[in-house]
């Protein structure tokens, strides 16, 4: 799937959602859902959520909304997660925070700019404005993963 396709998927899960009489996802299970099959065509997604309406009984997982046969092997393990996914719940970030505000300013900083750059068109001003801003981050700060806090 490619970017522009993340509004059509992010409506085929609230769909589901309304149909298993689930809570709609929030942002990052739909992040979570989305890392777990961009190597997946929208229109694959799409037949594959058809079906499971109606086989499943329950909210699709994201092996379920895969072609079958397909594993997603080829896909690169080693590939982080999302920003938003690998964030802490609310109870650690505020002990860092507390122990270190500037640090977990910065990880915050870097978490929203690491969401624009998954989330926006490449040829619109925000995406080009946090590329820019994400490498002078990198240069002046070094990468996050490397500081023990994300």
């Amino acid at each position: 799937m490619h970017k522009p396709d993340f509004q059509a998927f992010r409506e085929l899960l609230n769909q589901h959602a309304r149909i298993f009489r689930r809570e709609v996802p929030d942002d990052s299970t739909v992040e979570v859902y989305w890392h777990a099959l961009r190597d997946v065509s929208l229109d694959a997604v799409q037949r594959c959520a058809a079906l499971h309406l109606k086989r499943g009984k329950f909210f699709p997982k994201p092996a379920e909304l895969r072609p079958k046969g397909d594993s997603g092997k080829d896909v690169v393990a080693s590939e982080p997660l999302p920003a938003p996914a690998l964030s802490h719940n609310l109870a650690v970030r505020r002990e860092k925070a507390a122990r270190n505000p500037t640090r977990a300013n910065l990880e915050y900083r870097w978490c929203q700019l690491q969401r624009l750059l998954a989330l926006s068109d490449l040829s619109s001003p925000q995406y080009a404005e946090a590329q820019s801003e994400s490498a002078q981050f990198l240069k002046d700060y070094g990468d996050p993963r490397f500081w023990g806090l994300t």
